[in-house]
């Protein structure tokens, strides 16, 4: 590939100036560090589908590495539009979404997402003992199903916060 352009609208996500090589196979495929840019901020890509996951149980598994400012990533889940005041800057992210082999039905096991980051360049401005300058490290980890309304998030902020509950649509979070 070479400049192209990449999305699904099933996960909000539109990649431009899409570059580099992808592999095939009988039993699937695999792309090689595709270099990409989200909201115009630039990011490394990987999908790798069929055999080429290396489990049986996933048919699926897409990583996403980059520099992005934390509303990049909240745009994706308008429900967390609240939070957009509160971080300012751009971190370095590991995103990593496994989607299970075989998931169809609204019963089958929902796919996973793997968020991550150190944060170091996003400063959280709300009160304390949340509040975080932007040169700062905080480990953050978030562990959601996809839809997030089909299962329980966990989220980790550093020793700061541990969260683990249910998000369903239009009611507080459980």
């Amino acid at each position: 590939l070479s400049r192209a352009s990449l999305a699904d609208s099933r996960w909000d996500i539109a990649f431009t100036d899409v570059s580099g090589r992808t592999r095939f196979t009988r039993q699937g495929f695999a792309t090689e560090d595709l270099k990409v840019h989200l909201s115009n901020q630039p990011g490394i890509f990987n999908l790798r589908v069929g055999a080429d996951t290396g489990d049986r149980q996933v048919a699926a598994i897409a990583t996403l590495d980059g520099r992005f400012t934390a509303s990049t990533l909240i745009d994706r889940y308008s429900d967390l539009a609240w939070l957009k005041p509160w971080v300012v800057g751009a971190s370095d992210w590991k995103l990593a979404v496994r989607i299970p082999a075989g998931a169809k039905a609204e019963g089958d096991q929902p796919s996973q997402l793997l968020l991550t980051s150190d944060l170091v360049g996003t400063a959280i401005t709300m009160p304390e003992p949340m509040k975080k300058p932007g040169q700062s490290s905080l480990q953050l980890e978030l562990r959601a199903p996809l839809p997030i309304e089909r299962g329980e998030i966990n989220l980790r902020l550093g020793e700061v916060m541990r969260l683990r509950g249910k998000v369903r649509k239009d009611l507080p979070l459980n």
